[in-house]
């Protein structure tokens, strides 16, 4: 519903000032609108990222050990790529269930 270019744009925005956390488990392509919408309206958030689908985000890169930039295609490098765009804000663990179980979660920067 979120991602669908025919609902108002301010709807969506509406959505997102008026929650208290963005939560996205196992989300497949909203994971990085998910974490763009939190960090947007400063809200915690909670993402377990699953699919990487890197055919279809070629615009997703981190940095390598050697300083490279290469693009995401493991489920890790998505963790990296998670991590990285919210600087030193966003940290990552491990839920106790079998599966894809990292999550990359963070309190927002400062109060709203």
């Amino acid at each position: 519903m979120l991602l669908d270019d025919e609902m108002d744009a301010r709807n969506k925005a509406d959505i997102f000032r008026d929650c208290s956390v963005v939560v996205g488990m196992h989300p497949d392509q909203a994971t990085g609108y998910l974490q763009a919408a939190a960090m947007e309206f400063n809200k915690p958030y909670a993402i377990v990222p699953c699919c990487v689908f890197s055919d279809e985000f070629t615009d997703r890169f981190i940095t390598d050990q050697n300083g490279d930039e290469v693009p995401v295609r493991t489920h890790e490098d998505l963790v990296q790529w998670l991590l990285s765009r919210d600087g030193h804000v966003a940290q990552s663990g491990w839920l106790k269930f079998h599966g894809k179980n990292r999550v990359v979660w963070s309190l927002g920067s400062s109060p709203p």
